[in-house]
């Protein structure tokens, strides 16, 4: 399993790869310094971070928290971080609860049967933040 991380950073309007390899130095409270991403963990003013699903699409595409994808069906979806894992569900379902305290309902990427479906069935056409356009395209 790997663990990996991207960023979208506000300020730039770029999306930044392997971000958990940016490092800071910080004290660790004992005087020694620590390397570590947390400054971008902690800016959520100018960065929003996603973490890799450890999911690849039909085209072999690395599906991160916040990427939008199409089935065989025409259908879209939104993949984001649940407890426990992650989800995916509809954007239309995804924009009309994300802001309430409820839950959205949605499938489990996390189960072996719907990992494998979405690997099998999804293409990823783009994510939240570079691609804020496809929200108001399909998400009606």
């Amino acid at each position: 399993m790997k663990i990996k991380f991207r960023a979208w950073d506000k300020e730039e309007n770029e999306m930044i790869y392997d971000v958990q390899n940016t490092y800071d130095y910080r004290c660790n409270g004992s005087g020694a310094l620590d390397e570590s991403f947390a400054t971008v963990l902690m800016d959520k003013d100018r960065y929003v971070v996603m973490q890799y699903t450890n999911l690849k699409d039909s085209q072999e595409t690395e599906l991160y928290d916040g990427d939008i994808s199409v089935d065989e069906q025409g259908r879209d979806w939104i993949t984001f971080t649940t407890k426990g894992g992650f989800g995916i569900c509809r954007v239309h379902e995804y924009l009309v609860t994300k802001d309430l305290p409820s839950p959205i309902l949605f499938e489990g990427l996390s189960e072996y049967q719907n990992a494998s479906w979405f690997h099998s069935n999804h293409v990823i056409v783009g994510n939240l933040y570079q691609h804020p356009q496809l929200l108001d395209l399909i998400g009606e």
